[in-house]
C-alpha cells in the first residue's frame, strides 16, 4: 500500500513540475513577444509552445490566443510581424481558417512579402477557388 501511495505522490509531483515549467516557459515566451513585438523568432517560439500545449490539434480552441493577438495588433497597428506570425502558425500544419484573416492583414501592411501571399493562395487552393487563387497571385506580383 505504501509503495502505491509513493508512486502516486511521485507521479503527481512530476506532473506538477512539468505543468509549472510549461507555465513558466509560456510566461517568459509571452514576455519576450511583449518586449519585442516585431521579433518574428520570439513569436514563433511562443506560438510553438502554445501549439505543443494543445498537441497541435486542429480542433483545439484558440479563442484566447486569437484575442491576445488581436489586442497586440491594436497596440502595434503598423507591425507586420504580429499578424504574419499568427497567420503562419495557423497556416502551417493546421491550415485553420483563422489564419487567413491574419495573413490578409499582414499583406496589407507589407504587400511585397511573398511568403504571406503564398499562404493566402494556399487557403484558396484548399477551398478549390481557382478565381481567387489567380486574383491573389496577380496582387502578389504587382
Amino acid at each position: 500500500m505504501n509503495v502505491m501511495k509513493n508512486l502516486i505522490f511521485t507521479t503527481i509531483c512530476v506532473c506538477s513540475f512539468f505543468l509549472l515549467t510549461n507555465a513558466q516557459d509560456l510566461k517568459s515566451l509571452k514576455a519576450a513577444i511583449e518586449s519585442k513585438p516585431n521579433d518574428l523568432r520570439a513569436h514563433e517560439n511562443y506560438l510553438q509552445a502554445i501549439g505543443k500545449a494543445k498537441s497541435f490539434r486542429p480542433d483545439a480552441d484558440y479563442t484566447l490566443l486569437i484575442a491576445e493577438y488581436d489586442a497586440l495588433m491594436k497596440r502595434y497597428p503598423k507591425s507586420f510581424v504580429i499578424p504574419f506570425a499568427i497567420g503562419k502558425f495557423f497556416n502551417e500544419g493546421m491550415l485553420r481558417p483563422e489564419g487567413q484573416s491574419f495573413l490578409e492583414r499582414a499583406v496589407e501592411l507589407k504587400p511585397e512579402h511573398v511568403k504571406a501571399w503564398e499562404m493566402l493562395i494556399g487557403y484558396e487552393f484548399v477551398k478549390g477557388n481557382i478565381a481567387n487563387q489567380a486574383l491573389l497571385a496577380e496582387k502578389a506580383y504587382r
